[in-house]
């Protein structure tokens, strides 16, 4: 049936029953309460229903999500490097060598040597299982995937080690800091917020702003509530309350729209000399600027990785600048547009100069243990310019002289 004549009927029905009420009150009122009871204890069952599949739905979702117990018996079973070993406490680390198993080994140890498994008593079992399902939960998209997550919490450990900032926070921000950077892309699809919006995804209708962030988010606490998988478990209630929100703010910070709106407020504190970054709304600024930090992390790394981690960004952005051709009709921005990749280095120096150079410098005007990053970041801006200039041939790879058309192969 059309919807108007539903509508029409439903009209018509409701005016008879108005009027049936009206000059029949004795028969037709009680009928009608009696009706709506009815009515009421059905739509209560149909609630009670979806409640019910939503609570399958979630126990399933859960299931596939949690790391296969074979793996945490795998886990279990090997030494843990040392941070030494692998240089796991270097800004100069480089994950490329390692295996994925390797870089769980290496996610447990930052969690060892920052001393929150032991402040927070977490099961060795646990804490493994929770970083195996964190990565079984990243898609194999070419860069924001689980090695991209990895990376990210190893930059906030130097950050809070090397870099001396666990002075200003206590464990239980450090807890909800490493939690943060590890889960703050899962089940990233590859495209950006600005693509999930224009394409009016399911996400962009459920979330709104911010949607990839809220999403990760979301998912994060999905793994946290997952039979195996709560490294919060020690915690009481206050804690878990402050540490979930504390999480949620990060992984939220770390989209760059609001990195812009904040990025001001966050330079005026620096140039006041009486800032307390150890409590209050300072130390919540000071905690998304540093995920903002870990985040863009991959600019400050030496010259050789620097160059595979932009090639890897520019391929993501290029499939969805591939989609968005299907979608839309052509791509949305040069940096997703395939044939303007022999402008990648031009790119990246201005991607360097508007994001990153203000927020590094800003942090080491404050933290001066943070030099590395802002010294990283600008080592690859020149090497950058002079490609861009078409004077860095020296410096370039072989592989990504061959994608870069202005360079001849083999150089």
């Amino acid at each position: 049936m059309p919807n108007d004549i539903l509508i029409k009927s439903a009209q018509i029905g409701f005016s008879f029953h108005c009027i049936l009420t009206r000059f029949y009150p004795a028969f037709f009122l009680p009928l009608s309460e009696h009706i709506c009871r009815i009515y009421n204890a059905a739509a209560y069952e149909r609630k009670v229903k979806l409640m019910a599949k939503q609570t399958v739905a979630l126990e399933v979702l859960s299931y596939h999500a949690t790391a296969p117990e074979e793996e945490v018996q795998q886990i279990m079973a090997r030494a843990i490097p040392e941070a030494e070993e692998v240089k796991l406490n270097t800004w100069e680390f480089d994950d490329l060598p390692l295996s994925d198993m390797e870089t769980i080994q290496c996610t447990l140890r930052i969690f060892v040597d920052t001393g929150i498994s032991s402040s927070f008593k977490i099961p060795f079992d646990v804490l493994c299982r929770w970083a195996l399902s964190v990565k079984k939960n990243y898609r194999p998209v070419l860069y924001h995937n689980w090695r991209h997550a990895f990376n990210v919490v190893q930059t906030m450990f130097c950050i809070i080690t090397v870099g001396g900032l666990k002075a200003y926070f206590t464990d239980l921000d450090i807890l909800a800091l490493l939690t943060a950077c590890i889960s703050h892309d899962l089940d990233h699809r590859g495209t950006n917020n600005a693509f999930q919006t224009k394409s009016n995804t399911a996400l962009a209708q459920l979330y709104g702003t911010s949607v990839l962030e809220k999403h990760h988010f979301n998912h994060c606490v999905m793994i946290l509530q997952s039979p195996g998988n709560n490294i919060f478990g020690a915690l009481n209630a206050e804690e878990y309350r402050h540490a979930i929100k504390m999480v949620e703010h990060n992984i939220i910070s770390t989209d760059l729209a609001l990195y812009f709106k904040k990025r001001d407020s966050f330079k005026q504190l620096v140039a006041y000399p009486d800032t307390d970054w150890s409590s209050g709304p300072a130390k919540e600024l000071l905690s998304g600027m540093l995920m903002t930090a870990c985040d863009l992390g991959a600019i400050t790394k030496p010259w050789d990785i620097q160059q595979q981690v932009a090639d890897l960004v520019a391929q993501e952005f290029f499939e969805q600048g591939d989609l968005e051709q299907q979608k839309f009709g052509a791509p949305t921005a040069p940096m997703f547009d395939r044939s303007k990749y022999p402008e990648l280095p031009k790119m990246q120096v201005g991607f360097i100069d508007f994001i990153c150079t203000p927020l590094y410098k800003a942090l080491v005007d404050k933290f001066p243990g943070l030099a590395p990053l802002m010294d990283g970041s600008q080592s690859n801006r020149t090497n950058w310019h002079l490609l861009s200039e078409g004077k860095g041939d020296h410096l370039i790879s072989p592989q990504l002289a061959v994608k870069i058309k202005d360079f001849p192969p083999g150089v």
